[in-house]
């Protein structure tokens, strides 16, 4: 027998919430494909220094993506790559009781799942992103960016500006002669 056979459908059940006199649909389930999308997105907006989560913005972009993925609200007037603008949509969605009503509408397995998901994936990246390998790596894929970087620098150096430098640094010693480092090294 085939698989295909046995006529097997991902839920799409919804269930209904009624907030502020209007009926927000709420998915009961997820794909799995788009729980993936829903954690890597949060990840990455709560990233800090390419190393650690901010816990803050880690939930705050959970929450507001759980809303964006579970329900049929659109948001035309939103600019969901702007930061300032996701955490103040997090404040009226968590202050107007919004983010409640929709989390307690969708299925308590189907949320832990999703925040397992999500903290096993973190904890994976932070121990992964802590070790000397992983900086080592990352020193080594940046390193030609920077040759490169210090190659333009050194083409496009001009001596003439070095040169008001050292007419500035003279002039603020007074008109003398700045020492070089030679002059304070011990003499044999």
């Amino acid at each position: 027998m085939e698989y295909s056979e046995l006529n097997i459908k991902l839920p799409e059940e919804t269930k209904e919430v009624e907030f502020n006199g209007k009926i927000i649909q709420v998915k009961q389930f997820l794909p799995t494909e788009k729980k993936n999308s829903l954690v890597q997105l949060a990840l990455q907006q709560s990233e800090e220094d390419n190393i650690l989560y901010n816990p803050i913005l880690l939930d705050v972009y959970t929450n507001v993506y759980i809303i964006f993925f579970y329900t049929d609200l659109e948001f035309k007037d939103v600019d969901k790559t702007d930061p300032l603008e996701i955490v103040n949509l997090f404040d009226e969605m968590f202050t107007s009781g919004l983010m409640e009503a929709v989390i307690g509408a969708i299925p308590e397995n189907e949320y832990n799942d999703l925040i397992y998901y999500r903290n096993a994936y973190k904890e994976a990246n932070e121990t992964q992103k802590t070790t000397a390998s992983y900086i080592i790596n990352s020193f080594l894929n940046q390193l030609p960016g920077q040759l490169e970087q210090l190659s333009t620098t050194i083409e496009n150096f001009d001596p003439n500006q070095f040169k008001e430098v050292i007419d500035f640094a003279r002039a603020a010693n007074g008109g003398r002669d700045i020492p070089k480092d030679e002059e304070y090294l011990p003499q044999d």
